[in-house]
């Protein structure tokens, strides 16, 4: 399977460039957000970015006079979601470790730390999760390799188009079994 990174740090695409990698140096949000539309039936995204790559992306793929407005969920611990905590930012991240996991974990099975069997998926804890008046969309994060998870553009496109089409507020959440960052947030129309 081809790949192509996007970096937006020159020095490291040179980098990359160097030791044969195929790099674009440009901001992955943006250029996913132009390119995903004709790529969204094959396209992996694996996003190594410090914040919700989905919901960034979201922003700006929605059509023109359509804005998100990030809200703070009141009281987050009655989700019920493990080890929950809030970032800086308003998002939202829980995850069924409350240790760092190792870099080679793959999901299934028994925990690689504890030896015990896995919790429920945590995509699908939050999927369940009720709260009335909010539309919850989970964009799934699936195992590639060890320690290394994506997004199908399929997926995150059907956020997009649920988004465009309904009405808010909205919990959007990327997970996979284990972890999840999620993004409380209602649509704006300007």
């Amino acid at each position: 399977m081809p790949c192509r990174i996007i970096e937006k740090d020159a020095r490291r695409c040179a980098e990359l460039a160097a030791e044969g990698f195929g790099v674009e140096c440009a901001d992955a949000v943006g250029v996913l957000a132009a390119r995903l539309p004709s790529e969204v039936q094959t396209v992996w995204v694996v996003a190594a970015v410090p914040f919700h790559f989905a919901f960034r992306w979201l922003k700006r793929r929605l059509s023109p006079g359509i804005g998100l407005r990030r809200k703070r969920i009141a009281e987050p611990a009655r989700l019920g979601l493990p080890n929950l905590i809030a970032g800086a930012s308003g998002d939202l991240y829980a995850s069924h470790a409350d240790f760092l996991c190792p870099k080679d974990c793959r999901e299934g099975g028994c925990c690689p730390v504890t030896g015990k069997e896995r919790p429920p998926a945590l995509h699908r804890s939050i999927a369940a999760l009720a709260l009335p008046g909010v539309k919850i969309l989970v964009v799934r994060s699936y195992q590639l390799a060890a320690g290394v998870g994506g997004m199908r553009g399929r997926d995150l496109e059907k956020a997009r188009d649920i988004i465009e089409r309904g009405e808010g507020p909205f919990l959007l959440a990327t997970s996979c079994n284990c972890h999840a960052v999620l993004t409380y947030f209602k649509k704006s129309m300007s």
